[in-house]
């Protein structure tokens, strides 16, 4: 890595206070390549839920797709996920942000391509699976060019239309299979495919990449060409290059493998590096154990079952993906607006809240002690969707992004990136069997009971981010003296 003193700094990124509009047009052409990733994750993913019904449909039997069967469609893509987040993150690290995003472009393309020229479950199940390096997109390389492309101000909006883009995958791909044949998500999974490919080839090394790689220059000239030369862009600038030139805890490139191993290992055990990793994976727990994804997967199935209604089953299956766009939507004005901790756990506990009280309306209808209504049951479970969407999932995709530490900044993605999918894909793939063996009153219990127990651990540890910079973002989690300052003052309104 090249030198670089602190009294050189000012000389390597210069100043101006030259702002114009290109620089968010710019972000916003690499936002829209980046934001294909988890549309196109969300079509994927959503189209278990409307295929397996058309091939069973198709057949004239439920023997077409066994339960088994649609258990490993429906989680295959989360299991291939957690092998692509490995791979990616180190990809990500060694070539570069832009570079790691055209192979992903690359590997979804060849997914949908199997994906609309198969006709075998075992065809559907490999595309599924090759596709898991989508889901893993979503929380490597997007979340990276998410928060190291995008300007602070604007960086909360583009998260949450990130987090809009997903659940727009799952509704287009359920409205096409509730209406269209299968194959015609494959089709516009396709389209996608490309649209990024091509975006991708226009976008600029992340500057942040660049920096920690030495390469200040080039960091400079990719910082101006995103953000400008601002007087907030060029602070930013210098203390992303200050943070870079004080940080001697990385693995330099001359020692040997284990010794490299272990720097990291010593490195993540500071109080700075494994604090954010634990809150952030306690953020991500609050969105898998509340349920949202497992009812996205297996809403057909879940009201057909409770309201014992096949019409209703798609009605409510299209009403709650809406609903759930919308909240998104609705979460990028409130992010302006609230402060994080207030966006995510106030909607959270109201989402637990509802929880607790469907497990208790599923009893009492077991128990007949009062009748099924389905307005009552359709209505619950949008009033839940909101609370969810509005809180765990939209402002938590914001705060893993901006929480994951710059420090180890590729192994800390990949141990989180491992861990989320891991769980994703064992809750989607259990939860059948939860649902036969406890009713869907356990069901909804047991998710209750797990989500208020996350919440409160959130609610003890999780710090302030809104209006930070990645960089005051990390200081936050050190413990420094008094005397221990960046380089350059930060805004009054940005106190640590």
């Amino acid at each position: 890595m090249d030198s670089c003193n602190y009294e050189e700094i000012p000389k390597i990124i210069g100043f101006s206070s030259k702002h114009t509009w290109r620089p968010i047009l710019r972000q916003i052409l690499i936002a829209s390549g980046a934001l294909a990733y988890p549309f196109m994750y969300g079509l994927s993913f959503g189209s278990p839920t409307v295929l397996i019904p058309q091939l069973r449909r198709e057949a004239n039997s439920t023997a077409a797709v066994s339960d088994e069967m649609e258990s490993w469609l429906s989680s295959s893509m989360s299991y291939g996920s957690i092998p692509a987040a490995i791979i990616l993150t180190i990809l990500a690290d060694v070539i570069g942000r832009k570079r790691t995003c055209l192979i992903v472009s690359l590997t979804s393309l060849s997914g949908f391509l199997l994906y609309y020229f198969t006709s075998s479950l075992t065809g559907l199940l490999i595309s599924q699976s090759v596709q898991g390096v989508l889901a893993a997109a979503q929380i490597t390389t997007s979340a990276m060019v998410m928060t190291e492309y995008i300007s602070p101000q604007y960086r909360g909006v583009f998260l949450n239309i990130k987090g809009a883009s997903l659940f727009w995958g799952i509704w287009v791909s359920n409205a096409m299979g509730t209406f269209l044949h299968w194959k015609t998500i494959g089709l516009l999974g396709l389209i996608c495919a490309v649209y990024s490919m091509v975006t991708v080839l226009i976008w600029p090394e992340s500057p942040y990449w660049l920096s920690a790689k030495g390469r200040y220059d080039e960091c400079t000239k990719s910082h101006r060409w995103l953000k400008g030369s601002s007087l907030d862009a060029e602070k930013e600038l210098k203390n992303l290059i200050a943070y870079k030139v004080n940080d001697t805890s990385d693995a330099k490139s001359d020692l040997s493998l284990w010794k490299q191993m272990t720097n990291t290992l010593k490195t993540m055990s500071q109080r700075e590096i494994y604090k954010p990793i634990l809150v952030c994976l306690s953020i991500m727990a609050i969105q898998q154990f509340s349920g949202k994804y497992v009812w996205t997967v297996y809403s057909i199935e879940i009201i057909k079952k409770i309201t014992n209604s096949e019409s209703t089953a798609y009605i409510g299956m299209l009403t709650l993906d809406g609903v759930t766009i919308g909240c998104m939507y609705t979460g990028c004005f409130l992010t302006k607006r609230f402060n994080r901790r207030v966006l995510l756990l106030a909607p959270a506990s109201v989402g637990v809240a509802l929880l607790f009280l469907l497990s208790l309306y599923l009893y009492l209808i077991k128990l007949m002690v009062i009748s099924e209504n389905n307005i009552v049951t359709v209505l619950l479970l949008t009033i839940f969707s909101i609370a969810i969407c509005i809180g765990p999932i939209n402002i938590g995709t914001v705060l893993m992004g901006e929480l994951i530490p710059l420090k180890c900044r590729t192994a800390c993605i990949c141990l989180l990136s491992t861990t989320i999918k891991m769980v994703m894909a064992t809750v989607i793939k259990v939860s059948p069997y939860l649902f036969r063996t406890s009713g869907y009153h356990g069901a909804f219990l047991f998710y209750a009971i797990s989500t208020l127990v996350i919440v409160l651990l959130v609610y003890k540890y999780l710090p302030e981010t809104k209006d930070k910079t990645l960089v005051e973002i990390a200081e936050t989690f050190r413990k420094l003296p008094k005397t221990d300052t960046l380089m350059v003052p930060l805004n009054d309104n940005n106190k640590l």
